[in-house]
């Protein structure tokens, strides 16, 4: 991946995982900023903060956001940056962060009280302690998993923003890179967690932003393009693909699934099933712009003659400080073709080739010819 070249996409999910997923903002991350950075100023522009969101509540309007993050967002940075905002968040994070509770009454005793608890570190069980709450139940794929939460905990960068840690524990899971047996999470917003059973379920929706981002690439063809500069003809491309996604999720409502030979018949409608039968789509819905009429294209009037520009006139330099003047002559005679290169040899070779082949044929016709005469 080129610095400058890589994007940060919100993106509406859809309750099962798949690839109907709706682009919400893509913004091109310069070389200057960071995912973080840019990051919070999407979310700065779509969210509101805490005090709308209370006028909100109080009017009986609105609806509290949630938001799936990958790791890399899992720091004391993201965590700062985005306290202010009213919505919740689940955020994956790695199991060797600290976290810390809540610090302890002061002593009397001299010096400063301590600012900090005891610590949590999710890769050293003898710091956990007895959990919250725990659930053990199927997950979405019908396997066993249990989660455990831990609540009032906080980061030492920002000890103001309350945290509550969740491990989610697959004991089917093979325990290798793609398929850890034991997943870190945060919980941010401030507000209750949900039930630990749909718990269970949230985070797996993330991956339809994979499923969305194969879909745009292979389909939509969105890093095909070879483009020199990604502040302009990237960011413009990026949005034109994004505009096509949109519009095929609103054309699932009409689309009629047509699966080729080898497709399941049964499975259900795809984003790359509808983008196949679009055209037919909008042909049946029509333009909202005007129907292409018959109008004057600029031609001449009838009974009018043709209009012959003035012969335009050259300067020709032979020496410096002589000039010679000329006029084109107001018609050309037609120019001859202009051979290509090696034609004149490739005649004169088939000439020879002919002349050899009929040789024999012309000695016999020469004693006939001299006996006539």
């Amino acid at each position: 991946m080129r610095p400058g070249w890589t994007f940060s996409t919100l993106v509406v999910v859809p309750p099962e995982p798949s690839s109907w997923t709706h682009i919400v903002d893509n913004a091109r991350i310069p070389s200057d900023q960071t995912a973080l950075t840019v990051g919070t100023a999407q979310l700065a522009a779509l969210v509101p903060t805490r005090a709308q969101e209370q006028e909100r509540e109080e009017a009986g309007t609105g609806e509290r956001l949630l938001l799936l993050a990958d790791g890399a967002y899992g720091t004391a940075g993201w965590v700062e940056a985005t306290a202010d905002l009213a919505l919740d968040q689940m955020v994956r994070a790695a199991s060797k962060r600290v976290l810390y509770r809540a610090a302890p009454p002061p002593t009397g005793k001299a010096g400063a009280p301590r600012k900090d608890g005891d610590r949590f570190k999710g890769s050293d069980a003898a710091t956990h302690g007895e959990p919250d709450a725990r659930w053990t139940g199927p997950d979405a794929r019908g396997q066993e998993v249990t989660v455990r939460c831990w609540g009032g905990l906080h980061r030492k960068e920002c000890r103001h923003v309350p945290l509550t840690a969740l491990c989610l524990t697959r004991p089917a899971a093979t325990n290798a890179k793609d398929d850890r047996r034991e997943t870190w999470f945060w919980w941010l917003g401030g507000r209750p967690l949900p039930p630990l059973a749909e718990v269970a379920r949230l985070y797996p929706r993330r991956f339809s932003i994979e499923h969305g981002y194969r879909f745009d690439k292979q389909d939509l063809l969105w890093a095909a393009p070879h483009v020199r500069t990604p502040v302009e003809q990237m960011e413009h491309w990026t949005d034109v693909v994004a505009a096509v996604h949109s519009e095929i999720g609103l054309a699932r409502a009409r689309a009629q699934a047509r699966p080729l030979p080898w497709e399941y018949p049964r499975r259900p409608l795809s984003p790359r099933q509808v983008r196949r039968v679009l055209a037919r789509i909008i042909a049946q819905e029509g333009t909202p712009g005007y129907h292409p009429t018959k109008g004057w294209s600029g031609a001449r009037m009838t009974g009018t003659g043709r209009m012959r520009h003035a012969n335009a006139s050259r300067v020709c330099s032979t020496r410096p400080g002589a000039q010679a003047a000329w006029t084109r002559p107001p018609y050309f005679a037609p120019r001859r073709p202009v051979p290509t290169r090696g034609g004149s040899a490739r005649a004169i070779v088939a000439f020879i080739l002919i002349v050899r082949a009929n040789l024999e044929r012309v000695r016999l016709l020469v004693p006939t010819i001299a006996d006539g005469l």
